[in-house]
C-alpha cells in the first residue's frame, strides 16, 4: 500500500469501508463499552505475581519498587498500585496532527495482579471517547511507565488531548522511562538497550512471531479501509506483551537496584556493576565508595570512576584513604591531586614539587600513568603546561619560606 492508498482513508466521501460488524471484534476478543460518546473497544488480560517473575534475573517480588525508586531520584512513593504503565500502536511514526493512536495499552496493578487493558479505536470519530475514558486512569495514577515513551508516546498523548479538546489530563504527571535506567545498567553489555533487547537477552523472552513494527500501521489502514481483522489479533498480542514486558522490566530493575541496596555485589555481572557505578556516582556517594571498593583493582581501568572516586573519599573525609589510593596509581591525574593536597591543605611545598617533577617525567616518557597507558598529544601538552607552572610557583614559594 503506497503512501497514496494510505491517504485515501482521510476522505470519506464514499469510499471507506462500512461499519464492521459488532461481532468481528468480538470474535477476536474485544467487549464493547458503552460510552457517552458512543461504544469503546476493550481488550482484558490479567497475569499473576508468578507470571511477572517468570523471567530469569527477577528475585523479588513484584509489589516492589522501593530500590529502583530511591536509587533512579524519582521523587515518587514506592506504590506500584498508583504505576499506569502505557504504550501506543499508531497509524505513524511522528508526533504530527496527522497521527492517530489507534491501540492504547495501559497496565496497571490491582489485588496483586497486572492488569492490562487494550483500546481500539474502531473509527476515527471514536479517539475522543477513548481519551475521555481513560481520564480516570490517569487522574489515580501517581506516574506513567513507558519505554521510551518520553519522546513519542507522552508527546503524541498530550497533543491528541489538545486535538479533540478534551480536557483533564494530568500534563505534568511524572514518567518514568525505563529505557534510561536499562541504558544505565545494561549499554555495556548489550549490543542495544531497545525493548526487543531487553527481552531477548535480559528477561529472555523473545518473540519469535512478533508482527514487525513498521506493518502495524498497514494492519489499521486495510481495517479502515477493507474490514480486515486477519492481522489484527497480531497487533493486539503485540501492544499486550509491550506492556507487560515493561512491568517486568520495571521489576527487574527493582531487583537489581535491591541487591546493591544490600550490598550483593557478586549476583551482578561485572560490567552492569561497572554502569551502575557511574550512574552512583551522582547523587549516592556512599553506595558508590562502597561499589568501588567490591570492584578493587578495575577502577584504575575506568578513569571516570576513579576521580570521581577521589572525589567521593574527600567529601566523606577520608582523605588518608584518599592518599593511599592515589599513591597506589601515580597516574597524572594521581599526581596532580598529591600535589595540590600537599601544596595547598598541607603546605609542604617541596613535596608537592617532587610530585609535579614525578609527572613531568612521566610526561616526557609519554604515558599517562606508569603502565605505560597512551596520552593523547594534546592532552600532553594540557598536562605540561599546567605542571610546569605549578613547578615555578612552588619554586618560587619554596624559596621566599626560606
Amino acid at each position: 500500500m503506497d503512501l497514496k492508498d494510505k491517504l485515501k482513508i482521510y476522505d470519506r466521501r464514499g469510499t471507506e469501508k462500512p461499519p464492521a460488524p459488532q461481532g468481528t471484534l468480538t470474535a477476536i476478543g474485544a467487549e464493547p463499552v458503552p460510552h457517552t460518546s458512543g461504544t469503546i473497544w476493550r481488550f482484558t488480560t490479567a497475569y499473576t505475581a508468578s507470571d511477572i517473575v517468570s523471567a530469569p534475573g527477577i528475585r523479588c517480588c513484584p509489589l516492589s519498587i522501593e530500590s529502583f525508586c530511591k536509587f533512579n531520584t524519582t521523587g515518587l512513593a514506592p506504590d506500584v498500585e498508583r504505576l499506569l504503565f502505557l504504550d501506543l500502536e499508531t497509524t505513524s511514526l511522528s508526533i504530527g496532527a496527522g497521527n492517530y493512536p489507534f491501540l492504547t495499552g495501559i497496565g496497571y496493578f490491582k489485588n496483586g495482579d497486572f492488569i492490562i487493558e487494550q483500546f481500539f479505536m474502531e473509527d476515527y470519530a471514536a479517539e475522543a471517547a477513548i481519551l475521555e475514558y481513560l481520564l480516570p486512569y490517569f487522574e489515580r495514577s501517581l506516574a506513567i511507565v513507558t519505554f521510551n515513551g518520553k519522546s513519542f508516546d507522552i508527546p503524541l498523548l498530550k497533543s491528541r488531548y489538545r486535538i479533540n479538546a478534551v480536557p483533564r489530563f494530568p500534563v505534568e504527571m511524572p514518567v518514568i522511562d525505563l529505557v534510561y535506567p536499562c541504558r544505565r545498567v545494561f549499554k555495556r553489555t548489550l549490543p542495544s538497550c531497545s525493548l526487543k533487547s531487553m527481552e531477548e537477552n535480559v528477561l529472555g523472552t523473545p518473540r519469535p512471531d512478533d508482527i514487525p513494527g513498521w506493518l502495524i500501521p498497514d494492519v489499521f489502514f486495510s481495517y479502515q479501509k477493507y474490514g480486515e481483522t486477519d492481522r489484527l489479533p497480531a497487533v493486539i498480542v503485540h501492544n499486550r506483551l509491550d506492556v507487560f514486558s515493561m512491568c517486568q522490566i520495571l521489576v527487574l530493575m527493582n531487583s537489581i537496584y535491591a541487591a546493591v541496596d544490600a550490598r550483593e555485589y557478586r549476583r551482578m555481572e561485572r560490567n552492569a556493576l561497572l554502569s551502575i557505578a557511574r550512574h552512583l556516582c551522582r547523587k549516592h556517594a556512599a553506595a558508590f565508595i562502597d561499589v568501588m571498593e567490591f570492584i578493587g583493582n578495575d577502577m584504575y581501568r575506568e578513569r571516570f570512576l576513579f576521580k570521581n572516586y577521589c572525589a567521593a573519599l574527600k567529601r566523606a573525609g577520608r582523605l588518608e584513604d584518599m592518599l593511599r589510593f592515589l599513591k597506589r596509581d601515580m597516574s597524572l591525574y594521581a599526581l596532580e591531586e598529591l600535589a595540590k593536597h600537599y601544596e595547598h591543605r598541607e603546605k609542604k611545598f617541596s613535596r608537592a614539587r617532587e610530585y609535579s617533577q614525578m609527572a613531568i617525567t612521566l610526561l616526557d616518557d609519554g604515558y599517562f600513568s606508569p603502565r605505560m597507558e597512551p596520552l593523547a598529544p594534546h592532552h600532553r601538552a594540557m598536562y605540561r603546561e599546567r605542571f610546569f607552572r605549578r613547578m615555578t610557583r612552588l619554586t618560587r614559594r619554596i624559596n621566599a619560606s626560606g
